[in-house]
């Protein structure tokens, strides 16, 4: 026992107490304290003194009182007791004389809350460390937690933000909108939901992206990330493009206008309308040792004045500089002014200069006037200075596109690259195609897909998933040795385009990569092995546009995902087949949805002691109008695949409890088994599906029965346990098909409320003649049959379909059996004139 009862005599200090407690401790009975101060040498120093004022307050009074106090063991170790004390007996004088008490171990409980508290702080730590701002928001909008480490970041206060709505939250109508439409969504589907906005802070305007994620049906997790420098890039880059487009045709202009006009006047004029920043520009050049106003955006009649060279010398900045009026006034000759005067012109207070240069030497500047009380921000200064670097054009035309070459690849960059593992993206490997087939007459495209990355996402976390791709990433840039060839598209696929003309190359570098993904990765102190599933397309053979080398690429990794294939080359009976698949997944659709083509066919099960009919298997038949039959291995597939199954398996339900009904009525009383799906065993609604149908039906609950095979039901034992309980309780026959072939396990096998076992019809098929029994085959058979009657399960042997194998499983004590040699699946009309026989031997 983890507790024990004692009594203290206060005067005396004696303690009688049942042993369990101290024998739990390792003690033996003559080593259990049978006095206080015995007792204290066995507690811990730290907790003494709170026993002795404890015992000090009972003494003057207190009814009773707990402890926590730590015990040393028989090994000198140090086990937690809860102590509760009361006061049994006092004297005239209300002194206390006997307490009585229990003391309970609670070590288990202590060590169990210590390691709470270590993952609590573990996963503090983690969020900590997260760049994100995180939310917790009702379905009505409403505020219930965050954490923020930047608050300027924040619309509102922090000390606001509890408590209130999302309508209050700064977001823009348009953004409000959206992030409640996507909160919604979240909770009424379950799934992860994005949006973006841009959000009015205290640091300014910024951009985010908020995921949303459902906690339960009433609130969800809003984990928010700031993007708003890789927006800005996006815009400046764009911005950049404008500029450059606007910047050739103006320069085209000029060099193409006639002598007689003003280039220089057009060009800024046509800037000054298309960049509002130029604002009041004026253009001076090198002219015969003068520098002549040769175009001004400011004041027409300052066109054609000049000034002194020496004006240039005034600053040695290379780039935008800002220049006080009475800083170059000396510089300014009398009659200069004289004529400024007599023009009515007014000069501004301060202005911003660049220097026109060409071959490194100034032969001119650009100014801008500005008012005193401003500042012109640093994209002002780079546009006037892209604005300078154009005009040097007249001089040397190469200068302005070196320049713009070196902005635009700046900002290129995060247009064209994966901003969590640094690759190149899908537009980046694009572009480098169309290069490559110039230079390339084959190459070889590798897709890489990595297996089950969604489960790791799931279970370890979307942190823990952008840490697998980053170390994913530099493994592949260390095998090929540079980033140029490999792209990220999407999630866990990447592309390398190599330039490798034949399949042999393709497949010996494919396996370079196996080889190097075989060692275990280390992701965040945690050991695992990734495993890459890979298709190779071959251009041109495969493909001559790149979005038709990653269709074909992904038509193939599909397939080797299916088949469970490491590589696989891309061949076009794929494409035939996904052609297949998607032809037979529409006319599915619109067989159900028109109620055509659908219908059943039934094999009688039979009982191999009395020769009699047993039940029935109700088997989903397609005739399709042009098409003809199909095969029920080709279309359950694509049922299962597209979703479609949950409609199909509705259908057969209903179709099998109607003719089950219909020979009910006809006193031919016999089960009717219909198969159902892993995806139907997992929906919630598959038990009240099951019950409307009977009711729907008026069927007796023995005539129906389900058949679950032993993988759907493994897929989720637990799951799958309780709706086969609950199917049971409701007097719905239930059996498991394809026995032997999957890994059930006995824990679970032995508390399934099961009627029949099927055994599959592998076990049986090559079993045609007495010669063909070896040891080994009868003793797996006869295995699963007395494991069946032991628990309590009836056995069906599937695919019999020769007298040699009647005979054979019934000497083995096999109950039923079903195949070929009783009957094939045939239609109502014609089963049901077998069943009226009911006994076939």
């Amino acid at each position: 026992m983890d507790l024990s009862l004692f009594e203290l005599d206060l005067p005396s200090g004696s303690i009688s107490m049942t042993p369990e407690f101290f024998k739990k401790y390792g003690y033996d009975p003559e080593e259990i304290p049978e006095d206080l101060n015995s007792l204290l040498k066995l507690i811990h120093p730290k907790e003494v003194p709170l026993i002795n004022k404890a015992l000090e307050e009972l003494r003057n009074g207190k009814p009773n009182t707990t402890l926590e106090v730590r015990v040393r063991a028989c090994n000198s170790s140090w086990k937690w007791s809860k102590v509760y004390l009361w006061v049994d007996e006092r004297d005239s004088s209300n002194n206390s004389l006997k307490l009585i008490g229990i003391a309970l171990d609670i070590t288990s409980l202590k060590e169990n809350q210590k390691q709470l508290e270590l993952k609590d702080r573990y996963t503090q730590s983690m969020l900590n460390a997260l760049p994100d701002m995180m939310f917790v928001i009702s379905k009505d909008g409403v505020y219930l937690d965050f954490k923020a480490e930047d608050s300027s970041k924040l619309a509102v206060s922090p000390d606001k933000i509890i408590g209130s709505n999302i309508d209050d939250a700064g977001f823009s109508p348009e953004s409000l909108k959206s992030l409640k439409k996507a909160i919604a969504e979240a909770l009424e589907t379950g799934k992860l939901q994005t949006v973006n906005y841009w959000l009015d802070t205290p640091a300014g305007e910024g951009f985010f992206e908020a995921r949303i994620s459902p906690i339960d049906n009433r609130k969800v997790l809003l984990v928010v990330r700031d993007f708003t420098e890789q927006k800005r890039a996006q815009q400046k880059l764009a911005r950049l493009y404008r500029l450059r487009k606007v910047l050739t045709e103006s320069t085209n202009d000029i060099l193409s206008s006639p002598v007689e006009t003003n280039p220089y006047q057009r060009f800024l004029e046509k800037m000054s309308k298309a960049i509002p920043e130029i604002g009041r520009a004026t253009l001076l050049l090198k002219r015969e040792s003068k520098l002549k106003i040769v175009a001004s955006t400011s004041n027409k009649r300052l066109i054609g004045l000049k000034l002194p060279q020496e004006l240039l010398n005034i600053y040695s900045d290379i780039g935008p500089a800002v220049i006080e009026f009475t800083e170059v006034e000396e510089y300014l000759p009398r009659e200069f002014l004289t004529v400024i005067e007599n023009r009515g012109i007014k000069l501004a207070e301060k202005a911003m200069f660049v220097p026109i240069e060409s071959e490194g030497n100034k032969v001119g500047c650009l100014t801008l006037g500005i008012q005193k009380n401003e500042t012109p921000d640093e994209e002002s200064r780079k546009i006037l200075e892209l604005i300078a670097s154009q005009i040097s054009i007249i001089y040397k035309r190469l200068q302005l596109e070196s320049n713009l070459r070196e902005e635009h690849k700046k900002y290129k960059y995060l247009a064209t690259h994966d901003s969590l593992t640094k690759l190149p993206n899908r537009r980046y490997l694009e572009e480098r195609f169309e290069r490559l087939k110039f230079s390339h007459e084959h190459f070889a495209f590798i897709y890489l897909s990595i297996s089950k990355f969604r489960q790791i996402n799931e279970v370890m976390g979307h942190m823990f998933g952008d840490a697998v791709l980053v170390d994913i990433a530099e493994k592949l840039v260390n095998i090929l040795g540079n980033k140029k060839q490999i792209c990220r598209l999407e999630g866990a696929k990447f592309v390398l385009m190599l330039p490798i003309g034949d399949r042999k190359s393709a497949m010996k570098f494919s396996n370079k990569i196996r080889r190097a993904f075989s060692e275990p990765f280390r992701i965040m102190k945690t050991g695992m092995t990734i495993r890459p599933v890979m298709s190779i397309v071959m251009y041109p053979e495969d493909g001559t546009s790149f979005a038709e080398l990653i269709q074909n690429a992904e038509i193939a990794i599909h397939t080797a995902e299916k088949e469970e294939k490491d590589i696989l080359f891309f061949d076009k009976t794929l494409s035939l087949d996904l052609s297949r698949r998607v032809f037979i997944e529409q006319e599915l659709l619109r067989a159900l949805k028109e109620d055509k083509g659908l219908t059943l066919h039934y094999q009688p099960i039979i009982d191999l002691n009395t020769g009699k009919i047993s039940s029935v298997e109700a088997l989903a038949r397609w005739i399709h109008p042009e098409a003809g039959y199909i095969k029920p291995d080709l279309f359950v597939p694509v049922a299962e695949e597209s979703g479609l199954i949950h409609e199909l398996g509705r259908k057969v339900l209903n179709m099998a409890s109607e003719q089950a009904k219909k020979w009910f009525e006809r006193k031919i009383q016999i089960p009717v088994f219909v198969n159902l799906s892993a995806k139907e065993l997992q929906r919630e609604d598959i038990i009240s599906q099951v019950r409307e149908t009977l009711e729907k039906y008026n069927l007796p609950k023995n005539l129906l029965g389900i058949e679950v095979t032993e993988s759907a039901l493994m897929t989720d034992p637990e799951g799958g346990r309780k709706k086969i309980e609950q199917l049971r309780k409701m007097g719905v026959l239930i059996a498991i098909d394809d026995f032997g072939t999957g890994y059930s396990s006995l824990s679970y096998l032995r508390f399934m409320p099961v009627n029949l076992l099927k055994i599959d019809r592998s076990f049986i098929k090559d079993l045609t003649r007495e010669s063909n029994i070896t040891p080994k085959s009868i003793s797996i058979i006869k295995s699963i049959i007395t494991l069946a009657n032991s628990l309590g399960f009836s056995v069906v042997a599937e695919g019999v379909e020769v007298d040699f194998h009647r005979l054979f499983l019934a000497g083995l004590g096999c109950d039923y059996a079903q195949g070929y040699y009783f009957y094939k699946p045939a239609d109502a009309s014609a089963v049901e004139k077998i069943l009226k026989r009911r006994k076939i031997f």
